[in-house]
């Protein structure tokens, strides 16, 4: 694929499919593709989804969509509302058991991914504020993650998480030297702000 995925890992050995630095980010973009067969393709059963996600041509499409229907219990023509919480969550949890023949994610980490792709493509001010849960951090990680690919250095990296408002101590949750740097040239300031003039 050449989208430029949120959350991709920096190293894809695999044409067909792509690594995420996450399970959350993995499943975001689950959900985000499953809802964009809706938005795009007006596909809204179980029945059209899975013919799209798993083509007859290299899949037992068929006994795929006997599956997640049964689990489910719905009728597979029956149309979806993937804007459901719920549903999409149980509906990924089906098709993740059905694909790996188990179910290596537990429910919370399903509706953390769905969070993600609901909180959209960028870092918005108002997921930093209040309370810094693990959601949030994943997004940071991953926003850290783009910047560095893009070539900026670690001051301008502190900048830009300043600039979002992300607690101070997020780089201590970080793994590496410069990371460690971060954290102490903020700890000597009051605040941020303060540690790097902004």
């Amino acid at each position: 694929s050449d989208t430029a995925w949120q959350g991709m890992s920096e190293e894809q050995t695999d044409d067909r499919f792509i690594t995420f630095d996450s399970p959350e980010h993995g499943i975001r973009a689950m959900a985000r593709v499953l809802k964009n067969y809706g938005r795009q393709h007006n596909l809204r059963t179980v029945e059209e989804i899975l013919s799209r996600w798993s083509p007859s041509s290299s899949n037992q499409t068929d006994a795929y969509i006997r599956h997640v229907s049964q689990e489910l219990n719905l009728s597979p023509t029956a149309p979806l509302d993937l804007s459901n919480d719920e549903l999409l969550t149980n509906l990924i949890q089906v098709m993740i058991k059905h694909e790996n023949g188990a179910a290596p994610y537990d429910e919370e980490t399903i509706r953390r991914g769905i969070a993600l792709e609901k909180a959209g493509e960028t870092c918005q001010k108002s997921i930093f504020r209040h309370s810094f849960q693990e959601m949030d951090w994943l997004k940071a990680r991953s926003l850290v993650q783009r910047l560095t690919r893009q070539g900026l250095d670690w001051q301008q990296i502190a900048r830009e998480l300043i600039r979002i408002e992300v607690p101070k101590d997020f780089f201590g949750r970080l793994n590496g030297v410069h990371d460690i740097e971060c954290s102490y040239a903020y700890a000597e300031g009051s605040s941020w702000r303060y540690a790097y003039d902004v």
